[in-house]
């Protein structure tokens, strides 16, 4: 019998996670950031997306610093969209 992947979501991701490193701070919200920017493929059937447990283990390995911060916000005031304005 073929090896099946290990498909999870990314809350039974954690769980796994968390069984392999009980001290890991790695959480459900970290594997989904890294399913929603393409890092670690993500399959989605119907409106749930699940990930490879191995490839996702894989990715962690062989990274082991992350940016999860996403884009750099701007500083500064920023300015008010046109279809926001009010007119005084």
């Amino acid at each position: 019998m073929a090896n099946l992947p290990r498909i999870r979501s990314a809350k039974e991701a954690a769980s796994e996670l968390r069984k392999l490193d009980p001290g890991t701070k790695f959480c459900e919200h970290h594997i989904r950031y890294l399913m929603r920017s393409g890092a670690v493929p993500m399959i989605t059937a119907g409106c749930r997306q699940f990930v490879n447990l191995d490839t996702l283990i894989e990715y962690l390995a062989e990274h082991p610093t992350l940016n999860l911060q996403g884009q750099q916000q701007e500083t500064g005031i920023r300015k008010v969209p046109e279809h926001i304005r009010w007119s005084v």
